[in-house]
């Protein structure tokens, strides 16, 4: 059987963590016919650094590399402005995507996940959810029943999005931000760590909830 050249694009830490939930998949006997061909970066000095850990091959950079049969490319990029950057570049250039799921993460039998996507280890998409192309859920997201969510959508560790929720594209969720029940969320809104949304937001809304700072001392 011909080999599936996985070819990772992006040198940083989340590639080290992805390369990372592949290796565990295949010690369980999934992707038996896939092998890393190598790292694709626009930086050779990211990539070294990335090679004193893990030894795969430099590529070069995308625009620079020539595809060829039995290639299949991995968006390896945490930062979701670089990644939609690249994601809509691979995409022009009609390469194929990899879509990942990781075996340790429950995703309902009736959702449907975006090409390109990330699901990583422990995540949770519950029943008739849509996630849109290019997502990337980092390990403990979740996203509950009936929800339906855009685009290049980023959710760090512990974000929630609860059931029958809308969100339009580009959403970014950092660590442990939610989104509260059947709430309705335009396009290109980031809740920051810890912040939640309540209520219905139109597109380009910043939500942060900033902690109140006390002395130690006198907090009684």
């Amino acid at each position: 059987m011909p080999k599936t050249n996985l070819v990772i694009v992006g040198a940083g830490g989340f590639a080290l963590e992805l390369i990372g939930y592949f290796e565990y998949e295949q010690s369980l006997g999934k992707y038996k016919d896939f092998k890393i061909k190598g790292i694709i970066d626009d930086s050779f000095d990211r990539y070294k650094k990335l090679s004193k850990i893990v030894h795969s091959k430099y590529l070069g950079k995308l625009r620079d590399y020539k595809a060829q049969c039995g290639d299949i490319f991995w968006i390896a990029i945490g930062s979701q402005p670089q990644r939609k950057e690249i994601a809509e570049e691979i995409y022009e250039l009609e390469l194929p995507l990899f879509t990942f799921i990781s075996s340790l993460a429950f995703v309902n039998k009736t959702a449907k996940i975006g090409v390109g996507s990330v699901i990583a280890p422990f995540c949770i998409i519950n029943a008739n959810v849509s996630l849109g192309k290019f997502a990337l859920m980092n390990s403990y997201s979740a996203i509950g029943h009936d929800s339906v969510i855009g685009e290049h959508a980023t959710l760090y560790p512990y974000a929630a999005i609860n059931g029958n929720c809308v969100v339009g594209n580009e959403l970014i969720m950092g660590t442990r931000a939610t989104i509260f029940p059947g709430i309705k969320v335009g396009n290109r809104c980031i809740v920051t760590t810890h912040s939640y949304i309540k209520s219905d937001k139109p597109d380009n809304r910043f939500v942060h909830l900033k902690a109140k700072e006390v002395d130690v001392e006198n907090r009684l």
